[in-house]
């Protein structure tokens, strides 16, 4: 998962969450400006400690596993998709 699948899921949580992207701001400290580009694939670089943040403050939270590793019936149960990389992110809900 890179950069860009991370700002869509982001921003479908916070949409999910009923969230602005201000009151987003307001509460991780990221500008609006940042998140806008997050969501919209505009980022290159964002940072652990704000992805973190972010994710976090709309129920997200990112874990790391081996390519090799196999999708597990959590995985499969609560929605989460491939992995498509190292990075795999998942929903607070779904383990």
């Amino acid at each position: 998962m890179d950069l860009v699948e991370l700002g869509q899921a982001f921003r479908d949580a916070r949409l999910q969450s009923r969230q602005p992207q201000k009151d987003v701001s307001a509460k991780t400290g990221v500008s609006v400006t940042t998140i806008s580009q997050f969501e919209n694939g505009m980022l290159t670089d964002l940072g652990t400690v704000r992805l973190l943040a972010l994710l976090e403050q709309v129920g997200l939270e990112l874990s790391a596993r081996l390519r090799t590793q196999r999708r597990t019936l959590d995985d499969v149960a609560g929605g989460s998709p491939s992995p498509i990389g190292p990075i795999l992110i998942r929903t607070a809900l779904s383990h």
